[in-house]
């Protein structure tokens, strides 16, 4: 017998979750296989022990659904059972996992948020359940591991395949326990914790391994060359750590390697070639202390995104990078790139959303009648030599969110159809360049969102326009506008936090809003 009664939340329509206690007579359905109550609200009750009582139940899950109190030992009766989800339920604790022990078939284990901090038990579950492939225990405050004297692993339960302990508070003494599972892991995760030093070489024993996530620790001492023996790696995550050292050359014997996650550490160097890494779709290197020039892309084929921001990488920007068909996102920001970016680097890259080249020394050379294929959601060119003229590529852009061309050049009037702005907008920065014309009349634009827009330092000489009323921060300054303040009297945004409308030429009263 199956009951699902979970929901899906769904803030845009009516959602209406299950409320107040779960009724005792769920009782009569004592062939009870499958119970599914998730996604409900229960807030404020206990998990009903009477649970304990489906002796057929095989699946359970009560995942996000509010409760309080404690688990019931009684769930230790639930001999059947394959897989538990309790999930999200972060008022609800354990004092042992002993009931644990009772649920001998278990293949499925998800206690993620809920109050283990008293479990001193935890890592002797995997012992007592020989069928458990998934166990998952993230943010769930697990003691910190104390004695050296940790619980070997039986043979038994060799059959664990994804280990979830993100956002815990362990340190390194975690690996001798976690090295006994070599032979069957595939996914791990230990991000958000306090790791420290080094990555120990014994991860290149996991041959099995297709997902390690150390990212958000403290460690150091850099990549080790043995992680280019996990050749089943898909998914390779060690951002925010204080890694240095450059990338080791093995990291290209990842042939599967999907992606790659590297971003804010202290890792320096140039970069090695990459090309052997076709299956790469994410790479992440963002907020390092990169050097030297890019190499060739070409080769990595099937790349989406691309972050390589916050660096010191100097040279050109290859135009290999025209050959990533499938890229999506391009950030070279905050580097020290130099030269010209020409249409050859950028007109097969029909699914760009996001093009990323602030901070450099680069200039955009595009043809005037250049009509890209592109859509994109956020521009940042900010320093970018884009002028004198308006650069009319832009005018083909009607679905941003996001645009930064300051510091661009342009000394040139707006053409009136760029202010045709996507209701999607939500930030505007033309400020220090020679802009001038017309700005119209803005609260027509329905913004979803609330928008921050930045005119200043240009040549803008029109009287002041209406703004959207839902605007956040506005900068008119170093201009020419001309005419009353009264049009502050339409903005109605309690979250309006900056104007600034000086070095203008406004004339009038304060207006009394």
């Amino acid at each position: 017998m199956l009951l699902d009664l979970h929901t899906q939340p769904d803030w845009e329509n009516d959602y209406q979750p299950l409320r107040g206690k779960i009724s005792p007579s769920l009782l009569e359905l004592q062939h009870l296989k499958y119970l599914d109550l998730s996604f409900n609200n229960f807030t404020g009750s206990h998990i009903p022990e009477f649970i304990g009582s489906f002796s057929s139940l095989q699946y359970l899950n009560l995942s996000y659904n509010d409760f309080v109190g404690t688990i019931p030992n009684q769930f230790g009766n639930l001999s059947e059972l394959r897989s538990l989800d309790l999930d999200y339920n972060d008022e609800v604790s354990v004092k042992s996992l002993e009931w644990v022990s009772h649920l001998s078939l278990l293949r499925y284990l998800d206690l993620s948020w809920v109050n283990l901090s008293n479990a001193i038990d935890w890592m002797e579950a995997p012992n007592n359940l020989p069928l458990l492939t998934e166990l998952h225990f993230s943010v769930c405050h697990l003691p910190g591991i104390i004695s050296p004297q940790l619980p070997l692993i039986n043979s038994s339960a060799s059959s664990l395949v994804v280990l979830d302990l993100s956002a815990n508070s362990f340190n390194s003494s975690i690996y001798s326990w976690l090295f006994n599972f070599n032979t069957s892991l595939v996914h791990v995760d230990l991000s958000g914790n306090n790791l420290q030093g080094l990555i120990p070489d014994s991860f290149g024993n996991s041959n099995s391994l297709a997902y390690l996530d150390l990212s958000v620790n403290q460690l150091e001492g850099g990549i080790p060359k043995s992680i280019g023996n996990c050749t089943s790696l898909r998914t390779l995550s060690l951002g925010w750590n204080q890694l240095g050292g450059s990338l080791p050359h093995s990291i290209t014997r990842l042939s599967s390697l999907k992606e790659l996650y590297l971003y804010d550490n202290q890792l320096n160097g140039s970069l090695p070639d990459l090309t052997g890494l076709s299956s790469l779709r994410v790479l992440l290197l963002w907020n390092n202390r990169l050097s030297g020039s890019l190499l060739d892309l070409k080769g990595l084929s099937s790349l989406r995104s691309l972050y390589l921001s916050n660096s010191s990488l100097t040279g050109p920007l290859p135009k290999s990078i025209g050959q990533l068909f499938m890229l999506e996102i391009l950030d070279v920001s905050s580097n020290s790139l130099q030269g010209t970016i020409s249409e050859t680097h950028l007109s097969n890259l029909n699914n760009l959303k996001g093009l990323f080249l602030s901070g450099n020394s680069l200039s955009l050379n595009f043809n005037s009648d250049w009509n890209p294929l592109f859509q994109l959601d956020s521009i940042g060119l900010r320093s970018c030599q884009m002028g004198p003229r308006f650069p009319n590529w832009l005018l083909t852009q009607n679905s941003y969110s996001e645009l930064d061309i300051s510091n661009s050049g342009i000394s040139d009037i707006v053409p009136r159809e760029f202010w045709n702005l996507s209701p999607q907008l939500s930030y505007i920065n033309l400020s220090s360049n020679h802009m001038n014309g017309m700005v119209p009349n803005l609260t027509l634009l329905k913004t979803v969102f609330y928008p921050v827009i930045d005119l200043s330092i240009n040549h803008f000489e029109c009287p002041i326009p209406l703004f959207p009323p839902n605007i956040t921060l506005l900068n008119l300054s170093k201009n020419m506008f001309s005419g009353s303040l009264s049009f502050l009297c339409n903005i109605t945004n309690e979250l309006l936090s900056f104007i600034d409308l000086s070095n203008n030429r406004l004339s009038g009263e304060l207006p009394d809003c």
